[in-house]
């Protein structure tokens, strides 16, 4: 418990400072609120939270339903489904530079995968979407779904063994159909699974961070620019800690104000259920 509270405290502390690591004293000297007053006015504070919520309002319903999806599919007795498995789970392994620069190239309008085909096919060279700021962020979640689609997957998969067979059997003898066992049955004994990976793919979202990096450096004109990148703007560029810690300290809250009201929901449904 002390490893987790005392960093928090220290950036609540920080926040409260102008600290600069050029300058060791500075992290005594106490400005008051004076970064949270500051980063309610500021107006890339803002955008780089609206992109942060348009990035999870991309990523979430795709990759929460589409590995719901795919998790059922493979729980069937596919001939070879662990060898789907392993395919699904593999960009879990790789890291966010080489997945980054594997999409970065497959998009590529000059030399890409994907532009090769467009071609082929008759369409055409591939445009700039990185570099286009209506197309920048859903690419960059498209890598996002892309790289924890078998995480979430093999998630459900533990939950989907877990549920009782007894339950879909005797449904099955009811004359309920394969739609109606799933959405009846095995859809509820999985509340609690989907209460778990709802959580973890919306903290996720909010810190997603090394994309936006990699690919896009947050542009253009701030169009990826999430709010952990902002912070990482804000404290090793500029060297405004305090400022950078504000910022960290407000987006734990909201972590926070999330988590809680997902907790309050699924055990809501629990009790009801």
């Amino acid at each position: 418990m002390a490893v987790e509270i005392i960093p928090m405290l220290g950036v609540v502390w920080i926040s409260l400072t102008d600290y600069n690591p050029l300058e060791p004293d500075s992290w005594t000297e106490f400005v008051g609120g004076e970064n949270y007053s500051r980063m309610l006015d500021d107006s890339l504070f803002w955008k780089s939270l609206g992109n942060t919520f348009f990035f999870a309002v991309l990523y979430l319903p795709i990759s929460i339903l589409g590995a719901l999806l795919a998790a059922t599919l493979l729980n069937q007795n596919l001939r070879g489904r662990l060898v789907y498995r392993g395919i699904f789970f593999m960009p879990v392994v790789v890291s966010w530079v080489v997945a980054s620069t594997m999409i970065m190239w497959f998009l590529d309008p000059s030399s890409g995968f994907v532009s090769m085909v467009s071609q082929e096919l008759g369409f055409g060279r591939l445009p700039q979407l990185l570099q286009d700021e209506s197309t920048a962020m859903p690419a960059v979640a498209f890598v996002a779904i892309w790289k924890y689609f078998g995480y979430n997957t093999v998630i459900y998969l533990a939950g989907l063994q877990s549920v009782n067979p007894a339950l879909e059997e005797a449904a099955k003898v009811d004359g309920a159909s394969a739609f109606g066992r799933f959405w009846y049955v095995t859809l509820p004994a999985l509340r609690p699974v989907t209460a778990v990976v709802v959580m973890l793919n919306m903290i996720q979202a909010i810190r997603i961070f090394d994309p936006m990096l990699i690919m896009t450096n947050g542009g253009p004109n701030y169009a990826t620019t999430s709010t952990v990148l902002y912070v990482y703007r804000m404290a090793w560029d500029n060297l405004e800690f305090g400022y950078g810690s504000a910022i960290t300290g407000a987006l734990s809250l909201i972590i926070f104000a999330i988590a809680g009201l997902q907790f309050w929901f699924f055990n809501r449904r629990s009790v009801e259920g």
